[in-house]
């Protein structure tokens, strides 16, 4: 039988977390500079959404080639390679005049953050076990502060440098520290399930609702984080430059209340935070559909994304209290939320033009209050196993 010490600290988060900060540099780029992607390849909104789908499918297929990866051979080296292929891609994405080449670059962008994201996360939880959620908290909070900075490098670079490819290439070149960091750390050792599934001990029914809800749910936030700024600036709220800040309000915001659900999360159960935070998100969003304005755009963009912070991690901290977690399950789970967010963002791209802004607001409204009735359903749901009972 093959465990983890006993006595995880912070510290051994640390690798994961370095690397999540450049997750969410890579990921948060598409949204502030969507605008300037249209006009470098000459494409209109309704074109250039393909990128938020490209994204999504290549995210779709990393993270199922993580999952097994992850499984079956140990994952420092494996996510070194990743960052580097992050990187290379980073430089791509600004590089050509034409839609199809730019949408096959941030289609290898989605692949390199679906294998990011699932092998932190599966390796995250062997390392931590039943004690993983408030690290899981920490590790999406660190997520979030990238996020966060990632519109504002690209804007001030860009600014400075007059230059899309330098603000690009700036995020690239903040990506070699994590690599550095995980090249000189050990893996950690693999927590075998082989025969999981063979004893019935993987509910099959929570995870399948669970997937779901991370369809819905994915394609909410994605959706919140990609079309923001777009939403601001075609509205006559903000300018460009505002524009970026606004984007960069929610990623900040997002940290934040996963900085501040790592204690809440150590005291409380997973299904009674989701039960809290995601009405909180719903009210968060109809005061930007009903009450819009240039100051509430700012006050409902933070609302919003503190209150959606805790969600995807407690959900699948949720996940992982009821079900043992693979590197399958999480590919699962995270190819699900993959295809939401490949799949809402490109349904807004479609009716932004011809219906206008507001509708993305409602599009993302409506996604938020799905969630919140399959959250529901999952705490009706009595749990079958301990995911723990589920080790060998």
């Amino acid at each position: 039988m093959t465990t983890v010490s006993s006595s995880p600290t912070i510290r051994d988060g640390l690798p994961y977390y370095a690397a999540f900060i450049g997750l969410g540099l890579s990921a948060a780029a598409l949204g502030p500079t969507l605008p300037a992607l249209a006009d470098r390849t000459r494409s209109d909104l309704a074109d250039v959404a393909i990128l938020f789908t490209a994204q999504s499918l290549g995210y779709l297929l990393g993270t199922l080639a993580a999952g097994r990866v992850v499984d079956r051979v140990p994952g420092h080296p494996v996510l070194v390679g990743v960052l580097a292929w992050l990187a290379v891609s980073l430089l791509l994405v600004p590089g050509f005049s034409k839609l199809g080449p730019t949408t096959a670059a941030v289609g290898a962008l989605g692949f390199g953050l679906g294998m990011l994201d699932v092998g932190c996360n599966t390796l995250l939880v062997w390392r931590f076990r039943e004690r993983a959620g408030p690290y899981l908290n920490g590790l999406h909070c660190i997520y979030g502060v990238g996020a966060f900075l990632s519109p504002i490098i690209l804007a001030e670079v860009s600014a400075r440098a007059g230059s899309l490819t330098a603000a690009f290439a700036a995020l690239a070149v903040l990506l070699i520290p994590a690599a550095v960091l995980l090249f000189v750390t050990p893996s950690p050792e693999r927590v075998r399930f082989e025969s999981a599934a063979q004893r019935g001990q993987i509910d099959r029914v929570f995870v399948a609702i669970g997937a779901v809800f991370f369809f819905v749910y994915t394609g909410a936030e994605a959706a919140s984080g990609g079309w923001i700024y777009t939403y601001a600036v075609r509205s006559g709220l903000a300018s460009e430059e505002a524009g970026a800040y606004i984007t960069a309000t929610f990623w900040g915001a997002v940290a934040i209340g996963r900085f501040f659900a790592i204690p809440v999360a150590a005291r409380f159960s997973p299904d009674r935070m989701l039960a809290i935070t995601l009405p909180a998100a719903v009210s968060s969003i109809a005061v930007l559909v009903f009450v819009p304005g240039p100051g509430v755009v700012w006050i409902g963009t933070f609302l919003l994304g503190l209150t959606v912070a805790a969600v995807f991690p407690t959900m699948l901290a949720l996940v992982g209290t009821r079900t043992p977690i693979t590197g399958s399950v999480t590919g699962l789970l995270f190819a699900s939320a993959s295809c939401g967010a490949m799949f809402l963002p490109w349904m807004i791209g479609q009716v932004f033009e011809p219906l206008g802004p507001r509708s993305a607001l409602v599009i993302i409204a409506a996604n938020l209050v799905v969630s919140t009735g399959l959250v529901a359903l999952l705490r009706a749901r009595p749990p079958a196993l301990r995911a723990s009972d589920g080790l060998t």
